[in-house]
């Protein structure tokens, strides 16, 4: 049985597990692993990534002290899907107005700063040369840019 015969519906569960507070955070590492091999090995769509690894970003609840153990699990988990994205970087790039607008609904909910930072930088990650990030979205994203801004001097 391939992942993606599981449906959506057993993604979004997972995501759920993912993101309850109880979750052992040793978990998620492995989790995001087998997720990235099934869409590797094309039994997982784009778009069911994209729909399970974003709202992980978005929504793994962090405090925003450095280095408390959902902060690290954030940091590891946004590490690992840049790789990812980068390590792919083909479908990503063909598909990347698909990554933009998922990321760009994502932060548009208005998750918190450090998880609004994560999505910015896979977002960077895949577009690192010329933008190509449209303008409709870069005008969508100009508070939270600006918030990121004022953070990161």
């Amino acid at each position: 049985m391939s992942f993606s015969s599981l449906e959506p519906l057993s993604l979004r569960s997972l995501l759920y597990y993912c993101l309850s507070p109880s979750i052992d955070l040793r978990f998620l590492t492995s989790i995001i692993d087998a997720v990235q091999t099934f869409q590797v090995s094309k039994n997982l769509k784009l778009e069911d990534y994209l729909d399970f690894t974003l709202p992980l970003l978005s929504g793994l609840n962090v405090s925003q002290e450095v280095g408390t153990g959902r902060t690290l699990a954030l940091k590891n988990i946004t590490s690992k899907v840049c790789s990812y994205m980068k390590e792919n970087a083909g479908q990503f790039d063909v598909n990347f107005p698909v990554l933009e607008e998922h990321i760009v609904h994502q932060i548009l909910h208005q998750p918190s700063l450090t998880n609004a930072f994560s999505l910015v930088k896979i977002l960077a990650a895949v577009d690192s040369n010329v933008t190509r990030v449209s303008e409709v979205n870069i005008l969508l994203l100009g508070s939270s840019m600006f918030d990121y801004l004022q953070d990161v001097q």
